[in-house]
């Protein structure tokens, strides 16, 4: 599946679609990750969080490029999953307290 739509309401209940786009209608209080892929490697990937006040959608684009920035700091990063699953945990708390 190259395009993929994640949307995770206020519950936790997650919907997967194939999909780049977030399916209409975008509801309030939900999260939606968008992600698209050639076969080698992802091409685009947005997060689409609907119903935030200015204040707090600049807010968080700034916790998100500090996170960005501290990817390779190992107080930031930490191991997620098994030794088979390698990805990466980043903790945002950490940035947003700064």
């Amino acid at each position: 599946m190259k395009d993929l739509t994640v949307q995770i309401d206020e519950s936790g209940a997650m919907n997967v679609t194939a999909a780049r786009r977030p399916p209409p209608p975008v509801y309030p209080n939900s999260v939606y990750l968008q992600c698209s892929a050639d076969d080698a490697a992802i091409v685009a990937l947005s997060l689409t969080i609907p119903s935030l006040s200015s204040r707090s959608a600049a807010t968080l684009a700034d916790a998100l490029r500090k996170a960005a920035d501290e990817l390779v700091s190992p107080a930031t990063v930490r191991r997620a999953g098994s030794p088979k699953d390698r990805g990466v945990v980043i903790d945002l708390m950490s940035i947003m307290s700064e």
